[in-house]
């Protein structure tokens, strides 16, 4: 792993400049072999490699004749490629134990495992075991994240040999990790680079065939409608699950990729939304107005992502644990859905409890999405409209906040991760 000089006006930079044009963190030297490299980190005025700018995640390679500006000021990379050329040999890779099914890598308290190195950030990096294979993801961190000497963007497989370096910091996974590990729920026994994109697929095919069932095998009517609220939850969770094993969650706000993987399960729940209505409606189940029926059902779905993606980054333990917490979560919003018992057979100082259910803003949404509406029919009987009617807009929109405030909650939060495993460090 090359060696590195950070530039900028923080005192925690290799090379400190208190020049108004300097960034906090400006850019970054490094040297790898005989050749040199320049890259900016992401600077307010930017850095100049003989008048051009650098752009995003670009490096060039930079020598003394080069004209390089940190803004306004010209830096002189003379004196810093000496450094760079006279800067001790490449350190042995350090032996790491991996063992467990996860574990973030950080310098402060509270990562799984903790590397008290200036060029390791707070949660540098994360790995995660799928099957029999090992990979690993960069958190955001201000040196990067290098397998083999490249560094990487998305999760990367390790294999046995591989040189995991975190900044300069150079380690290699013990022969340990590399044991057979008991697989967890929905993991898949694979080579030891096995992809978790077969697991994630055959969760989301499986648990989407599964709830699609449940409706289908409820009597027509309320059972139906009720029954296709709780299979709407169910598959948003099952949605959310499937995304945590392709990439296990970072946190949307800082991460590109986590956008995109949000975009990637709302398409998805729609298409999933007319899949589960069209075979109900087919079979007696609502005849009003399917697009308002098919948006209480997308809205459900992304209700259940929601939850399960709240679990994904809040609860502690393995993958199997959260999967347990997110079952129990559905289930409990079926309990409070207001089919069994009804809403109008609950004592008054109960009722107030089926507003925390998605199930019952979607079992209710339905029920007035049908040919008699707001106007009364069987909604009057779970949902009366002078007690217990919330209307189908209200529904719809405590839908929408309710998966809304759960995503935003969750992004802002550190993942637990699974719990701490015994690892190791050793020189």
């Amino acid at each position: 792993m090359p060696s590195t000089l950070t530039v900028g006006s923080s005192a925690d930079c290799d090379v400190v400049l208190t020049v108004p044009s300097v960034s906090g963190r400006h850019c970054r030297l490094s040297r790898e072999g005989d050749a040199a490299f320049l890259e900016d980190l992401g600077s307010r005025n930017g850095t100049y490699v003989n008048g051009t700018r650098l752009e995003g995640p670009a490096r060039v390679v930079v020598t003394a004749a080069d004209a390089v500006h940190l803004g306004s000021h010209r830096l002189d990379v003379g004196p810093l490629l000496e450094r760079l050329a006279d800067g001790p040999a490449a350190e042995d890779p350090r032996l790491l134990d991996f063992t467990g099914d996860a574990m973030v890598i950080g310098r402060v308290a509270g990562n799984d495992l903790v590397i008290d190195l200036p060029t390791v950030s707070s949660r540098h990096a994360r790995l995660l075991r799928s099957g029999e294979g090992i990979f690993v993801e960069d958190l955001g961190s201000s040196n990067g994240t290098y397998v083999d000497g490249r560094r990487i963007a998305e999760p990367t497989a390790l294999g046995p040999g591989s040189i995991l370096s975190l900044g300069s910091a150079p380690f290699r996974l013990s022969d340990a990790s590399w044991r057979p590990a008991v697989v967890d729920s929905f993991e898949w026994r694979g080579g030891p680079t096995a992809s978790p994109i077969a697991p994630a697929v055959a969760v989301l095919i499986a648990g989407t065939l599964a709830a699609a069932m449940a409706p289908l095998a409820a009597p027509a009517g309320p059972a139906r409608l009720f029954a296709l609220a709780i299979a709407a939850m169910a598959v948003g969770a099952v949605d959310a699950l499937a995304a945590a094993i392709l990439r296990p969650p970072t946190g949307i706000g800082r991460d590109p990729a986590g956008w995109r993987t949000a975009g990637a399960v709302a398409t998805l729940g729609l298409v999933q939304a007319a899949f589960l209505w069209l075979p109900v409606r087919g079979l007696g189940g609502v005849q009003g107005r399917g697009v308002a029926a098919v948006a209480v059902v997308f809205l459900a779905v992304m209700a259940g992502a929601a939850v399960s993606f709240a679990a994904s980054r809040l609860v502690p333990g393995s993958r199997r644990a959260r999967s347990a917490t997110v079952a129990g979560l559905v289930v409990a919003a079926g309990l409070l859905g207001g089919f069994a018992p009804a809403a109008s057979d609950l004592p008054a100082a109960v009722r107030p409890a089926l507003g925390i259910s998605p199930v019952r803003w979607a079992f209710e949404g339905l029920m007035l999405a049908g040919p008699s509406g707001e106007g009364g029919g069987p909604a009057e009987r779970y949902f009366p409209a002078a007690t217990d009617r919330m209307g189908l807009p209200a529904d719809c929109a405590a839908l929408a906040l309710g998966a809304f405030g759960l995503a935003v909650l969750a992004a802002t939060r550190r993942p637990d991760g699974a719990p701490a495993q015994p690892s190791s460090l050793t020189a």
